[in-house]
């Protein structure tokens, strides 16, 4: 600090000035002790002696300013500099009063100090934290399209044949407390950014619009998986932004993408509304890939990705269907000849299809 002293009589003015050093676990600090009266004299020159010491033990900031006050006030006897270390005890400072004989000169050879508290030191950085299960898991998550709260098996549904499903939820947890959106693109958006809808995207439109899809200033799960070491791989729908290149999957944090970008399409053809292909992989159209059912081809490309994958490097697999979104089509084998209503007929072959693709895939 600068300090301004005035004795009793207002008449002297000491200006005291000091530096600080301190270090982790203890305590050193000293200064120059600077008389500015009507001589306009100051004392200066390396330590030598102690005029006194004495201990303390008041707060840090108030041991300071007493040491460096008691100098001050030891004039007559040649007190030109003052230290404060640690104490006998713990939270306790000594004070050292320092003479060097000094002479007496100008006042513009008088050098002035000032505190300097450096910054504490970091602490080391953490030790990497254990995955909870003491691995990193395989991570395979299906999104179904416009699939009803009670269409499948284990919901009671009857006229649902979904037995893979119904399996993995018999032997699995179930997560009903899910909040998402009633469209498609919210979904998709809410769930690869991890915020709600309205954080995101509650645009369902086109895949070329530039108000849908997940922002690309923001981050994926793919983007968060792949930090930590997973490999990810996007199957099936995409619906998630396809304005630009960065909106593309392979560009969020995915290391292959094999899907469509639009919200639906043929199931059959792969294309949209009739007037041109929509099936990617990677960057690039799916040339020669199209002209099977869907379900199928996403099916059999997820299995060739896991049957690929090195078992060592933990693995994200997003595989979003198309079923059971419209249009509705699906292969004869899966019809139920038992319900007479023929788009039911189909919708409840759709879903067959998918837990098909299911059981095929977590085989």
């Amino acid at each position: 600090f600068p300090e301004v002293l005035r004795d009793a009589n207002m008449a002297v003015v000491r200006v005291l000035t000091f530096s600080l050093l301190l270090t982790v676990g203890s305590i050193s600090a000293e200064g120059d002790k600077c008389d500015v009266n009507v001589t306009d004299t100051c004392w200066h020159g390396p330590p030598s002696t102690h005029v006194g010491t004495f201990d303390l033990s008041e707060p840090v900031d108030q041991a300071l300013q007493i040491c460096c006050s008691a100098c001050a006030g030891n004039v007559t006897h040649g007190c030109t500099k003052w230290q404060l270390t640690d104490g006998p005890k713990k939270n306790t400072w000594t004070c050292h009063l320092r003479t060097a004989g000094a002479t007496a000169g100008a006042a513009a050879n008088c050098k002035a100090g000032k505190i300097h508290v450096p910054p504490p030191p970091s602490p080391p950085p953490a030790p990497p934290v254990a995955p909870p299960l003491g691995y990193k898991p395989h991570i395979v998550f299906f999104m179904g399209d416009d699939v009803g709260h009670y269409n499948f098996g284990w919901r009671g549904n009857t006229e649902m044949h979904t037995p893979n499903m119904d399996a993995l939820v018999a032997d699995g947890l179930i997560w009903d407390h899910h909040y998402t959106s009633k469209f498609c693109s919210p979904t998709r958006s809410s769930f690869l950014s991890g915020r709600l809808p309205i954080h995101v995207n509650v645009n369902n439109g086109f895949y070329d619009s530039a108000k849908l899809g997940v922002d690309i200033r923001m981050t994926t799960i793919a983007d968060k998986l792949t930090a930590v070491g997973y490999e990810c791989h996007q199957v099936g729908k995409w619906h998630a932004g396809g304005h630009c290149e960065a909106n593309l999957p392979i560009n969020r944090g995915f290391k292959t993408s094999l899907g469509y970008l639009n919200g639906e399409e043929d199931h059959w053809s792969q294309t949209v509304s009739g007037n041109y292909v929509d099936l990617w992989n990677n960057n690039a159209p799916a040339y020669g890939v199209n002209g099977t059912y869907g379900a199928f081809i996403f099916a059999n490309h997820s299995v060739n990705i896991i049957e690929n994958h090195d078992p060592s490097v933990p693995l994200f697999l997003y595989h979003a269907w198309q079923e059971t979104h419209t249009p509705n089509q699906v292969p004869d084998i899966y019809l139920n000849a038992s319900i007479d209503f023929p788009l039911r007929q189909v919708y409840t072959g759709m879903a067959a299809a998918m837990d098909d693709g299911i059981g095929n895939i977590t085989a």
